[in-house]
């Protein structure tokens, strides 16, 4: 560098204080605003959670849901999005062919 003239350094607004700026601002090229997540021009994205929150920790669950528990979206198999429910008979994912039925001539419970 053969003069300050030709110098210019390249900062985010946080970098200086504001007398600095001022005092320099002929020979400084501003990048952008230092954002919550201490990233220049980051737009707060590089620490969000999925809230879009910055540091909040929230994660997107395995149902889609921000913050979620993972249970909202869950079959009775536990999987999610199998859409499983279990039947009048307790059986997951059945049909109601295993509920026992009560045979009137003798009282007797039994499977159909």
């Amino acid at each position: 560098i053969s003069s300050l003239d030709e110098f210019q350094a390249q900062v985010c607004l946080s970098d200086l204080s504001d007398g600095a700026l001022r005092a320099c601002s002929r020979n400084v090229t501003i990048l952008g605003v230092v954002d919550s997540c201490g990233v220049c021009d980051g737009g707060n994205a590089t620490c969000a959670g999925c809230d879009r929150k910055p540091y909040s920790g929230l994660t997107l669950d395995r149902c889609g849901v921000c913050g979620g528990n993972n249970q909202s979206c869950l079959g009775c198999d536990g999987v999610p999005h199998s859409n499983l429910k279990r039947d009048l008979c307790g059986v997951c994912g059945g049909n109601g062919s295993s509920c026992p039925t009560c045979n009137l001539t003798d009282g007797r419970i039994s499977s159909r």
